[in-house]
C-alpha cells in the first residue's frame, strides 16, 4: 500500500499546470468545476487581481 501511495504522489507531482488546475477544481467543486472556475475568474477580474484568458478547456 505504501508503494501505491508513493507512485500516486509521483504521478501527481508530474502533472502539467493545466492538469493540476483541473484536478484541484474537481476536488474543490465537484463535477460542476467549470462553472465554479469561470465564476472565480470573473470575480478575480472584477477585483482587478487577474486577467481572464480563455484556456482550451473553457467553453
Amino acid at each position: 500500500m505504501l508503494e501505491n501511495e508513493k507512485e500516486r504522489g509521483r504521478n501527481l507531482a508530474h502533472l502539467s499546470t493545466d492538469e493540476r488546475d483541473v484536478l484541484i477544481a474537481k476536488l474543490m467543486f465537484g463535477e460542476d468545476w467549470k462553472k465554479a472556475r469561470q465564476a472565480m475568474l470573473l470575480l478575480m477580474e472584477t477585483w482587478g487581481i487577474a486577467k481572464h484568458e480563455n484556456r482550451e478547456g473553457d467553453k
